[in-house]
């Protein structure tokens, strides 16, 4: 009990490093307001968890908004859906949707107060991008030391068969509207809605540690070095992390590895079983 308190408040603490997920272009808050002000144009999406979102200005995507409000004001153009759940959708006059319109309200539920994060990287910077990674090192090195069980075996699943764990994470990330959709619709999958993210992004980020480790393992083996198993967990979530900044190159990187690691913990159930 004590290892997973500890878990889950690094996870709060450090979890802008989650945001990964989300591209350059995308506006990713927590607990704080999103403004697209009028004249602005942002190629992304908006997604807002425990805030509000206002819109002005011209969004290229979606606009999704958990346990919060939207605004869209007379002059907001929106090319994608609009979905607000657990909050209310004020669209003025005026207002332009491409896509679908969804909003269901949840009653009066307060989920209190939510840490501020604002998990946008709508501009490269070089400090938030370092940031990032050693938001992500840190992490990771944590996660390995509570449970390194798991994240070994995610390890062996994706270094013994990594096309098969690639088409594993390819399979989830695909399934991963149609269960949204699913969950939205019923009134009993609503509330799970959160909950059913937060585990896709956990699973993401525990098959990043297990090819932390893969690619910390090859480099203390090139360098002739004995080290640790955490050690090299964080050497190697250092490498990767520094290459998939690197522009075009980096994304790839970053496409690859996400299917791969995100489909070895799928496969092995976020590491409870060895990949058969």
């Amino acid at each position: 009990m004590k290892k997973i308190i500890i878990l889950l408040a690094l996870i709060i603490m450090v979890f802008p490093s989650f945001a990964g997920a989300a591209s350059q272009d995308d506006i990713v808050m927590m607990g704080q307001d999103a403004h697209v002000a009028a004249g602005n144009v942002l190629s992304g999406s908006v997604v807002v968890i425990g805030a509000d979102a206002v819109i002005e200005g011209h969004v290229r995507d979606s606009v999704v908004v958990i346990f919060g409000n939207i605004r869209l004001e007379s002059n907001a153009i929106v090319d994608g859906s609009v979905v607000s759940v657990g909050g209310s959708l004020d669209r003025k006059e005026g207002a332009q949707v491409g896509g679908e319109q969804v909003s269901l309200g949840l009653g009066d539920i307060n989920i209190g107060h939510l840490p501020r994060f604002n998990m946008s990287y709508g501009f490269f910077s070089p400090i938030a991008s370092l940031w990032k990674v050693l938001s992500i090192v840190f992490l990771g090195w944590v996660i390995f030391w509570l449970i390194p069980a798991p994240i070994l075996k995610i390890a062996g699943a994706a270094q013994g068969e990594p096309l098969k764990a690639v088409l594993f994470g390819l399979l989830g990330y695909l399934a991963v509207i149609p269960v949204s959709i699913m969950l939205l619709i019923t009134l009993v999958g609503i509330p799970l809605i959160p909950f059913f993210w937060l585990a896709l992004l956990v699973g993401r980020f525990m098959g990043q540690v297990a090819l932390g480790l893969l690619a910390g393992r090859y480099l203390a083996q090139k360098l002739n070095r004995e080290m640790t198993d955490s050690l090299v967990v964080a050497m190697g979530l250092l490498v990767l992390g520094l290459v998939t900044i690197i522009p075009v190159v980096g994304g790839l990187v970053s496409l690859f590895y996400s299917l791969l690691g995100f489909g070895a913990t799928l496969w092995t159930k976020f590491g409870r079983v060895a990949a058969a």
